[in-house]
């Protein structure tokens, strides 16, 4: 599998926290959070998944967009495929804050 879409890169994400090994964590990350990362952060994950469980027994995916104006308010939005049915749906949105940038 290969980084190419988010659902790619958080599916990547899991199977590197399951199978332990941080560097590939740290492979999926831009150099800034990159060079901010610990063994810590590292091991506070692998607790939430409770070790090498199956991938299956850990997590589900959901979609989230972060919708910012140009005042640098924003809201998120989780969109899903309830139905399963080809159309995407706002499920549920929060409103956000101001972010001081984005663009890290």
């Amino acid at each position: 599998m290969r980084p190419t879409s988010p659902t790619s890169v958080s599916l990547m994400f899991e199977q590197a926290i399951i199978s332990g090994q941080p560097e590939q964590v740290q492979q999926l990350m831009t150099p800034l959070t990159r060079n901010t990362f610990t063994r810590a952060d590292f091991n506070v994950l692998r607790q939430y998944i409770g070790g090498g469980r199956a991938a299956s027994d850990v997590a589900t995916l959901k979609t989230y967009e972060v919708l910012t104006f140009g005042n640098g308010h924003s809201v998120t939005l989780w969109i899903s495929n309830f139905n399963n049915d080809g159309i995407w749906e706002i499920q549920r949105f929060i409103k956000g804050s101001a972010f001081a940038s984005d663009d890290q």
